[in-house]
């Protein structure tokens, strides 16, 4: 029985590395990137005024409301991409998820408006990565020695916590999977519609969009 929950160590490694780049990414280039006209307190669309009348509806915890300028911001933002960065380097990674888990969702408790997609995701991500172990690869911090006894190349993470993580996984994509029954994807359609709109179409949008056999296959692929 065990065998069906069990996660070898390279893989949760693989896990910890692959999640905390992408969110040091997305901070990086999404949400600097996008940090004058959406984020920023003193100018952006969700700032200061925003976040003023946002309190004055829902009361409550206040969390990171009280930064009401860039420069705060912009460093909580930083201290943000810097605790991902220790956590994909290894550098005690389960402190570094839950620090990381805790201001992820201060960030998103202000910025609630866009906690709907990766967002989402991406924190109970986080939460599960301060519970697995992660730190047996890929990690400039780790001790090989403490490993060896246990076979770390081969070494297998067996708990009813592991079956809980790949369930919870798995159940993300089963419901994309079987939500995907509109006519556009039943159709093929589905990847050439969204390749249609100007404000997600990228450098490679308007090539793509011609190739229907292609548009297609990835339509059904998804």
């Amino acid at each position: 029985m065990k065998k069906i929950y069990g996660i070898d160590s390279l893989s949760i490694a693989a896990f910890r590395v692959i999640l905390a780049l992408f969110i040091a990414f997305e901070f990086l280039f999404i949400v600097l990137g996008n940090f004058n006209d959406i984020y920023s307190p003193e100018s952006g669309i969700l700032g200061n005024a925003f976040a003023t009348d946002y309190q004055a509806f829902y009361k409550g915890f206040t969390g990171i409301f009280f930064i009401q300028s860039d420069f705060l911001m912009k460093l909580f933002i930083w201290l943000l991409i810097l605790v991902m960065i220790l956590l994909a380097i290894g550098f005690y990674p389960r402190l570094m998820a839950i620090t990381g888990c805790f201001m992820f969702s201060l960030f998103f408790h202000r910025y609630s408006l866009l906690y709907f997609g990766w967002e989402m995701i991406a924190s109970v991500m986080l939460f599960w990565l301060a519970i697995v172990p992660s730190s047996a690869h890929f990690s400039f911090f780790t001790n090989k020695s403490n490993h060896a006894g246990s076979g770390a190349e081969g070494y297998e993470w067996k708990s009813p916590f592991a079956f809980a993580l790949i369930f919870q996984i798995g159940i993300i994509y089963f419901y994309n999977g079987i939500s995907k029954n509109g006519e556009l994807w039943m159709t093929g359609q589905a990847i050439k519609s969204f390749l249609a709109d100007a404000d997600k179409a990228r450098l490679l949008a308007e090539w793509l969009f011609q190739k229907k056999i292609i548009t297609t296959f990835l339509s059904y692929f998804v």
